[in-house]
Order: structure tokens, then sequence, then C-alpha cells
């Protein structure tokens, strides 16, 4: 038992130890500073409007097929055993939701949830097949 105590207390020292060096670092003049975080609210909200039965289809490699009032529905990828096809693709702008697995959202959660990526990555794919002015550059 005292073992695993004096071994705790040295690691506990060895990480004050290396947190004091970089506190020190950190008041040095040509530390790297960190960059202001970058506003990313409009461009996830033109993604929002993106048309997910597009990016659906292209994602998942399955066509949708149309119910009425602008909305589709496709076999879902985020659970098996969809024989009927359970998630409803609204317009854009409306999201997504699967009755079978409870999840939706808009296009860049179904990009995130699907390819298993953080949300700014998803934003870049759907901006990047979506085809949209962020993706060229100029947002």
């Amino acid at each position: 038992m005292l073992a695993g105590i004096a071994y705790a207390d040295h690691h506990l020292e060895e990480l004050t130890r290396q947190a004091t060096r970089h506190v020190r670092a950190m008041g040095l003049p040509g530390y790297p500073r960190s960059r202001p975080p970058v506003d990313l609210s409009a461009r996830f909200a033109a993604a929002k409007y993106v048309d997910l039965v597009g990016l659906a289809e292209t994602l998942t490699g399955q066509p949708a097929v149309k119910t009425g009032n602008g909305r589709y529905r496709l076999p879902c990828p985020f659970h098996d055993g969809d024989r009927d096809p359970s998630p409803l693709i609204n317009p854009p702008g409306k999201g997504s939701h699967c009755f079978g697995c409870g999840k939706g959202g808009d296009a860049v959660a179904f990009v995130a949830e699907l390819k298993r990526c953080p949300v700014v990555e998803a934003l870049e794919l759907v901006e990047t097949l979506a085809d949209t002015p962020a993706a060229w550059g100029a947002a």
C-alpha cells in the first residue's frame, strides 16, 4: 500500500514540475500564443439549408423515395435491420429524423454521425459536397 502512495506522490510531483515549466515558458517572449477562436456560426447556419436528400444519397449510396410535401425517406444508415425506410428527410432547413433509432438533425449532424467525425470536419465536408461559397474559400 505504501508503494502505491509513494508512486502517486512521485507522479504528482512530476506533473507539478511539468506544469511549472509550462507556466514559465508561457511568460517568455516568442511563446506561441493561441489564436482567437474562429466564429463558424454563419457557416453552420448556412449549412442548415443544404439539400440533405442529395447529400444523404451521395454519402450512403442509397436512393431516397419521395413521400410528399417535399419529404423523402431512405434506409437508415445508423441502425441495422431497417427494411422499411424510417428516416424522414424534410425540405432544406428542416433537417431529418429517424423514427427507428431517434437520430436526426441538420446536414452537419447527419454527416458527423455517419462519418463519426467532429462537427467542424463534418461542416467542411458538407460545404465541399454542397459546393458552397465557403468551400471555394470565399467565406
